[in-house]
Protein backbone atom coordinates (compact mmCIF):
# COMPACT_ATOMS: atom_id res chain seq x y z
CA UNK A 1 0.00 0.00 0.00
CA UNK A 2 1.49 3.57 -0.59
CA UNK A 3 1.22 6.53 0.77
CA UNK A 4 0.50 9.51 -1.76
CA UNK A 5 -0.56 12.21 -0.36
CA UNK A 6 -3.25 14.45 -1.90
CA UNK A 7 -2.33 17.73 -4.21
CA UNK A 8 -3.99 20.73 -2.55
CA UNK A 9 -5.97 22.35 -5.36
CA UNK A 10 -4.64 25.27 -6.72
CA UNK A 11 -6.58 28.75 -6.08
CA UNK A 12 -9.16 29.44 -8.96
CA UNK A 13 -7.33 32.04 -10.16
CA UNK A 14 -4.22 30.26 -10.75
CA UNK A 15 -2.59 32.37 -7.89
CA UNK A 16 -0.06 30.59 -5.83
CA UNK A 17 -0.64 31.00 -1.88
CA UNK A 18 2.39 30.93 -0.33
CA UNK A 19 3.56 32.54 3.48
CA UNK A 20 6.91 34.97 4.18
CA UNK A 21 9.92 32.81 6.36
CA UNK A 22 12.61 35.01 5.87
CA UNK A 23 14.30 37.45 3.19
CA UNK A 24 18.35 37.40 2.11
CA UNK A 25 20.26 40.16 1.00
CA UNK A 26 23.09 39.00 -1.20
CA UNK A 27 25.68 40.11 -3.99
CA UNK A 28 24.17 37.43 -6.52
CA UNK A 29 22.65 34.13 -6.89
CA UNK A 30 23.74 31.70 -9.32
CA UNK A 31 21.24 28.20 -10.18
CA UNK A 32 23.48 25.22 -11.13
CA UNK A 33 22.84 22.57 -13.96
CA UNK A 34 21.35 20.28 -10.82
CA UNK A 35 18.69 23.37 -9.57
CA UNK A 36 21.25 23.88 -6.71
CA UNK A 37 21.22 28.08 -5.58
CA UNK A 38 24.16 29.60 -5.04
CA UNK A 39 24.22 32.79 -2.54
CA UNK A 40 27.09 34.82 -3.36
CA UNK A 41 28.03 37.64 -0.59
CA UNK A 42 25.50 37.19 1.54
CA UNK A 43 24.46 40.59 4.35
CA UNK A 44 23.76 40.62 7.95
CA UNK A 45 21.55 43.67 8.26
CA UNK A 46 24.52 45.61 7.73
CA UNK A 47 25.90 46.94 4.53
CA UNK A 48 29.30 48.33 4.92
CA UNK A 49 30.20 50.50 1.90
CA UNK A 50 34.13 52.02 1.10
CA UNK A 51 32.41 55.15 0.45
CA UNK A 52 29.40 57.46 -0.10
CA UNK A 53 27.90 57.75 -2.70
CA UNK A 54 28.31 54.06 -3.24
CA UNK A 55 27.08 52.07 -6.69
CA UNK A 56 25.31 48.64 -5.73
CA UNK A 57 23.91 45.89 -7.47
CA UNK A 58 21.70 43.60 -4.60
CA UNK A 59 20.00 40.68 -5.08
CA UNK A 60 16.85 40.14 -2.48
CA UNK A 61 15.79 36.30 -1.83
CA UNK A 62 12.13 35.85 -0.57
CA UNK A 63 12.11 32.19 1.48
CA UNK A 64 8.82 31.27 1.35
CA UNK A 65 6.55 28.75 2.37
CA UNK A 66 4.31 27.37 -0.81
CA UNK A 67 0.57 26.37 0.06
CA UNK A 68 -0.48 26.22 -3.10
CA UNK A 69 1.39 25.85 -6.42
CA UNK A 70 0.57 28.45 -9.39
CA UNK A 71 1.52 32.02 -10.12
CA UNK A 72 2.43 34.66 -8.43
CA UNK A 73 3.33 38.54 -9.08
CA UNK A 74 5.44 40.69 -7.05
CA UNK A 75 6.37 44.28 -7.00
CA UNK A 76 9.68 45.72 -5.17
CA UNK A 77 10.47 49.12 -3.63
CA UNK A 78 13.79 50.25 -2.07
CA UNK A 79 14.23 53.29 -0.31
CA UNK A 80 16.91 55.09 1.23
CA UNK A 81 17.26 56.68 4.90
CA UNK A 82 15.94 59.53 3.68
CA UNK A 83 12.82 58.69 2.11
CA UNK A 84 13.89 58.38 -1.72
CA UNK A 85 12.77 55.63 -3.59
CA UNK A 86 16.08 54.19 -4.93
CA UNK A 87 14.54 51.20 -6.48
CA UNK A 88 11.09 52.05 -7.45
CA UNK A 89 8.22 49.72 -9.47
CA UNK A 90 10.31 46.75 -10.25
CA UNK A 91 7.39 44.52 -10.89
CA UNK A 92 8.01 40.58 -12.53
CA UNK A 93 6.09 37.11 -12.06
CA UNK A 94 6.91 33.57 -11.60
CA UNK A 95 5.48 30.19 -11.63
CA UNK A 96 6.18 27.65 -8.33
CA UNK A 97 5.39 24.03 -9.88
CA UNK A 98 6.91 21.93 -7.16
CA UNK A 99 5.15 19.84 -4.02
CA UNK A 100 3.06 22.04 -1.94
CA UNK A 101 3.97 22.92 1.65
CA UNK A 102 7.40 22.83 0.80
CA UNK A 103 9.87 25.89 1.14
CA UNK A 104 11.04 27.85 -2.14
CA UNK A 105 13.57 30.66 -2.66
CA UNK A 106 12.55 33.37 -5.47
CA UNK A 107 15.92 35.12 -5.69
CA UNK A 108 14.77 39.16 -7.00
CA UNK A 109 17.87 41.27 -8.92
CA UNK A 110 17.54 44.63 -7.86
CA UNK A 111 18.78 47.18 -11.14
CA UNK A 112 21.83 49.20 -9.88
CA UNK A 113 21.25 51.63 -7.24
CA UNK A 114 23.30 54.28 -5.52
CA UNK A 115 23.34 54.30 -1.80
CA UNK A 116 23.97 57.68 -0.68
CA UNK A 117 23.86 58.10 3.15
CA UNK A 118 24.16 55.80 5.56
CA UNK A 119 21.37 54.81 7.79
CA UNK A 120 18.36 52.34 7.39
CA UNK A 121 17.45 51.44 3.83
CA UNK A 122 14.32 49.59 3.10
CA UNK A 123 13.38 46.63 0.85
CA UNK A 124 9.64 45.78 0.64
CA UNK A 125 8.39 42.84 -1.47
CA UNK A 126 4.75 42.47 -2.16
CA UNK A 127 3.53 39.18 -3.87
CA UNK A 128 -0.19 38.66 -4.84
CA UNK A 129 -3.28 38.27 -2.33
CA UNK A 130 -1.64 40.84 -0.28
CA UNK A 131 1.33 39.20 0.84
CA UNK A 132 4.18 41.53 1.97
CA UNK A 133 7.25 41.98 3.49
CA UNK A 134 9.43 44.74 4.23
CA UNK A 135 13.47 44.01 5.46
CA UNK A 136 15.56 46.72 6.70
CA UNK A 137 19.03 46.85 6.68
CA UNK A 138 21.63 49.39 7.27
CA UNK A 139 24.29 51.39 5.52
CA UNK A 140 27.41 52.00 7.10
CA UNK A 141 30.85 53.74 5.45
CA UNK A 142 33.91 51.87 6.85
CA UNK A 143 36.93 54.09 8.54
CA UNK A 144 39.85 52.47 7.63
CA UNK A 145 42.08 51.35 10.30
CA UNK A 146 44.43 53.32 11.30
CA UNK A 147 47.98 51.96 10.33
CA UNK A 148 50.83 52.75 12.63
CA UNK A 149 53.43 54.27 11.32
CA UNK A 150 57.19 52.73 12.16
CA UNK A 151 60.57 54.18 11.16
CA UNK A 152 64.06 53.37 11.62
CA UNK A 153 66.42 55.33 14.26
CA UNK A 154 68.58 58.19 12.79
Amino acid sequence: MTNKKTPTPVTPSGEASMTFEAVLICDQVRREDNAKLLFIGVYTDIVNVSRLPFPINLTLVAQVRVMEAGSFRFNVNVTDPLGNNVVEGLAGEGRYEGEEGRTAWFPIALPPFVMSAEGEYVARIDFDGGLGRSERFVVRKLIPPVQPITSAPN
